[in-house]
């Protein structure tokens, strides 16, 4: 049998155990195709089968090859191995002619390439990750309100205006709650929106009309810190991810530079399209384009019911949708309907609760779709498993005592064979990470009796926190008079949930009276004086410790897991090998200032997803994080869908703006701008009702695709609970 025929028998058995939508993919011979992949439908073996597939066919190799574009480093190795072991073992052919890649990875390889026209540097320039808390935003914040621009006086005298009197005291908690909660979100939302869409400065004129939506200029305080970012950009000498696609772009802006690149790209395939951003979707495009034909060749795969990330991040699925529907009017849009991941009763409980969600919000912000089960002849192994007892649960007892008690019996009923130990995951799911920290200790104590790991995962650590944490604690020790070092530390206590969040501008606006009160002063509360003497802890070990001692006791303060402090540690050793083994107090603090400023630490990471799913081990997470996984028995102890409908409270210190967030008005403000210019429709603003409207419906709309992530990650058993007392509801309020 000749090469060529066996490689085509191999591929009509493959074919042959595929379900419908993934045949269709990997019948994929070139064009513009979208498919929309219901939970458990298997995308990522579906994009490796049919890469495969086209490698084969096509005699793709290291000169002409298919992309594959993912958003995470874990997804991008996992597909990455599934297609080196179906060409190596399957199709008994080298595993070459196909590259995957996050799409900043593909970003840099192109910048790093053509340099010059790029118009970066990346040997010279630093890659920072922005964040709300990052330096950058906060030197972009107070650069802008130095200014004393008109704007800026706009928001302190706040939604009733005429009655503000300028008394000193009131100005100074105004300006430090704009300082430190309202100024740096909005400003990150600015320069992310505005930037992952490939707006600049030249732009920026189409923001007045934002000024006359309300009662504040939201349109020129956004031009205004735009402009004062790309200035520290500028003066610093470093970029942001957002820097890297437009960089891209101008390479691609250079017809040689963009047919040499297009020549050696056959197709691309692009994974979770509907967390990408508008430039993100731009660059893949240009890439796919084949010089003798007018369309891309384009695959991208996603679920727009799964987009969990748009109303914090840049990602936006308004773009897939309309992806999809100019597929759908070229019959070139297809249905991954069939899942083989949950039993039957929870593909029925996620279709009934989907269909709930969709009578809930606006149109088109829950996409209408069914998961199947799989066909009867269906080869795929372990489709649609038999449930644990009913397969779907649903507990709601008076307190959350009893949750936790009938949540503890469950497991150890779970748990109580030994091979269902070996052989099966767990997971319980939490919307908000205190909600985990508490499950996680409550159930400690009534699992102490039997051998059950329990792991609990945080999201919030990354690596620019840890930097970020460590400076803020040297800062405030170095600096303890300084009402901002202070804020930043009580900041810092609260997101680790060491303290309670409280009015932190009020402890931090005379630090000696917080720090050092005296019989005068009111008393402070019992969580007061908590914060207070974590905070006299620090400064009392920077008397008792040794500089290089100090690192590693802030890190057990803070209750850092083991990755975090191997980054912390990987962090001393870096501090050590820049002054030359001399840890000082102000050494440090400069080099974690440096570091901080202008890159991105890279720390200690593991990208193996096992350490979610091992098998006997109960995973406590947040849903957010759960997304792509997978677990025998899901438990969603705060499970309460009404309550996602609740009006979110405005924190006390933010009442003077209004009810209204800047921070979702001048998002949902922005896209709608950005979106009718793409679309090549007449700009209509928003007014700041209507904005504000629109943003609760889409964070609602939001939370209840999170939810339905968290439903379908179940296999076995989905158990669900609510106590009446409603404690700890859905917010975490």
């Amino acid at each position: 049998m000749n090469n060529h025929r066996r490689i085509e028998e191999t591929i009509a058995q493959f074919r042959q155990k595929l379900r419908p939508g993934q045949i269709e993919l990997s019948q994929w011979q070139g064009g513009k195709m979208a498919v929309s992949a219901v939970p458990g439908s298997g995308k990522s073996f579906s994009l490796a089968v049919a890469g495969a597939i086209l490698v084969c066919q096509e005699k793709l190799n290291p000169n002409r090859y298919l992309l594959i574009v993912t958003y995470t480093r874990s997804a991008a190795a996992s597909i990455k191995d599934k297609m080196r072991t179906i060409l190596t073992e399957e199709f008994k052919m080298p595993p070459v002619g196909f590259m995957v890649q996050t799409i900043h990875a593909l970003a840099s390889s192109i910048v790093n390439r053509y340099p010059f026209l790029s118009g970066l540097n990346l040997e010279t320039s630093n890659l920072v990750d922005v964040s709300s808390n990052h330096p950058l935003i906060l030197e972009t914040v107070e650069n802008w309100m130095s200014l004393h621009s008109p704007a800026f006086d706009a928001l302190l005298r706040g939604e009733n205006e005429k009655s503000f009197n300028y008394e000193e005291s009131e100005v100074l908690r105004r300006e430090s709650v704009l300082r430190t909660e309202v100024l740096p979100k909005f400003t990150h939302t600015v320069i992310s929106t505005l930037k992952s869409s490939g707006w600049n400065i030249d732009n920026l004129d189409n923001l007045a009309n934002l000024d006359n939506s309300g009662i504040y200029p939201l349109g020129t305080v956004a031009s205004e810190l735009y402009q004062e970012y790309q200035k520290l950009i500028h003066k610093y000498q470093v970029i942001d991810y957002d820097d890297l696609i437009i960089g891209a772009l101008n390479v691609l802006n250079n017809e040689d530079a963009r047919q040499t690149l297009q020549q050696e790209i056959a197709g691309v395939f692009e994974d979770e399209a509907q967390d990408s951003t508008p430039l993100q979707g731009d660059l893949i495009s240009i890439l796919a384009q084949d010089k003798d034909c007018s369309e891309p060749n384009l695959v991208r795969v996603g679920d727009p019911n799964q987009a969990i990330n748009s109303t914090y991040t840049a990602s936006d699925p308004f773009y897939f949708h309309q992806f999809c529907e100019d597929c759908r009017q070229k019959n070139r849009l297809f249905l991954m309907e069939q899942a083989g991941r949950s039993n039957e009763n929870i593909i029925n409980y996620a279709n009934e609760t989907l269909a709930w969600m969709a009578e809930k919000v606006e149109a088109n912000l829950i996409e209408k779709q069914e998961i199947k089960i799989v066909g009867e002849n269906d080869s795929q192994p372990d489709s649609n498993p038999l449930a644990e007892g009913k397969g779907v649960e649903f507990y709601e007892p008076e307190t959350f005592e009893q949750v936790l008690d009938l949540m503890s019996e469950r497991i150890i009923h779970l748990f109580d064979k030994k091979e269902q130990e070996i052989n099966t995951n767990c997971a319980i799911l939490v919307r908000a990470n205190k909600q985990g920290s508490f499950i996680f200790q409550e159930l400690q104590k009534r699992l102490s009796a039997y051998d059950i790991p329990l792991k609990l995962i945080g999201d919030r650590i990354s690596y620019s926190d840890i930097v970020k944490d460590i400076l803020g604690v040297l800062q405030f020790i170095a600096f303890p008079h300084s009402s901002k070092f202070v804020y930043n530390i009580l900041k810092i206590l609260a997101q680790q949930e060491i303290i309670s969040n409280q009015d932190f501008d009020q402890l931090s606006i005379y630090p000696e009276k917080f720090l050092y009160p005296t019989p005068l002063d009111d008393a402070l509360t019992p969580e007061q004086e908590k914060a207070r003497k974590f905070c006299l802890k620090f400064l009392q070990a920077s008397i008792e410790l040794s500089s290089y001692q100090l690192i590693p006791f802030i890190c057990s303060v803070l209750n850092y897991d083991q990755l975090a402090l191997a980054t912390a540690q990987k962090l001393c050793d870096r501090i050590q090998k820049e002054n030359q083994g001399k840890m000082s107090l102000k050494a440090m603090i400069e080099t974690l200032t440096n570091i901080n400023n202008t890159e991105r630490f890279e720390g200690v990471e593991t990208e193996n997803e096992d350490i979610y799913t091992k098998k006997g081990q109960i995973t406590i997470m947040t849903m957010h994080k759960s997304k792509g996984l997978e677990w025998d028995y899901v438990f969603l102890p705060f499970y309460d869908k009404e309550n996602i409908f609740s009006e979110k409270k405005i924190n006390g210190s933010l009442k003077f703006l209004g009810k209204c967030d800047l921070n979702d008005i001048i998002r949902t403000q922005l896209r709608q701008e950005i979106h009718q210019q793409r679309l090549g429709k007449k700009i209509e603003p928003l007014s700041l009702h209507q904005a504000h409207e629109k943003a609760i419906q889409e964070k609602q709309a939001e939370e209840l695709r999170l939810l339905y992530v968290a439903i379908t990650r179940a296999k076995k058993l989905l158990w669900m609970s609510k106590s009446k007392d409603n404690f700890q509801n859905w917010r975490y309020s």
